[in-house]
């Protein structure tokens, strides 16, 4: 099957129009922002809240034998504390050698494009004050493992809780 997506098109400031097509009659989509299922239809478009400066990658399918695996988000929010006389916070990810500026906020978080997978990236982030004097950078480093082996464990029913628990090895 095949499913051809149209440009989006920005209705407002908040919400995008997703259009589609397929060469399957009858045809059952599958809406998958990020790599989350986020809405299953027969029709050929949705409007999306997808705000300013957002980054969001979407795909539909047509076809419930062919849906992609369950997937981690491929998107890596970094969160820090305050630095006192801080204007302006620098995000940089080590690009092939290079540290390579993402970002130029005064918020104190930010989230990253969509990494690639089974990949390790570097960030640093780093205070800048008034005088354009730069902080001690806070490192992170983040494994992208979108496909992770599923989750395998035992529940037990506890007579005592009237609840489920996890089962001891």
């Amino acid at each position: 099957m095949s499913v051809t997506i149209y440009p989006a098109q920005r209705l407002d400031g908040a919400t995008v129009l997703l259009s589609w097509s397929s060469d399957q009659a009858d045809a059952v989509f599958y809406v998958y922002r990020d790599g989350v299922l986020i809405f299953t239809t027969a029709q050929t478009q949705l409007a999306v809240g997808v705000g300013p400066g957002d980054v969001a990658v979407f795909e539909v399918f047509d076809d419930a034998d062919d849906l992609p695996a369950l997937a981690a988000s491929a998107r890596v929010t970094l969160r820090w504390p305050a630095v006192d006389a801080a204007e302006v916070y620098i995000v940089r990810e080590l690009v092939s050698g290079t540290w390579t500026q993402r970002a130029r906020t005064t918020s104190r978080q930010w989230t990253s494009r969509p990494l690639e997978d089974s990949r390790v990236h570097q960030f640093r982030v780093v205070a800048v004050d008034a005088a354009a004097n730069e902080s001690t950078a806070a490192s992170a480093t983040v494994l992208m493992v979108r496909h992770p082996d599923p989750v395998s464990c035992d529940y037990e029913y506890v007579e005592a809780s009237h609840a489920p628990s996890l089962a001891a090895p």
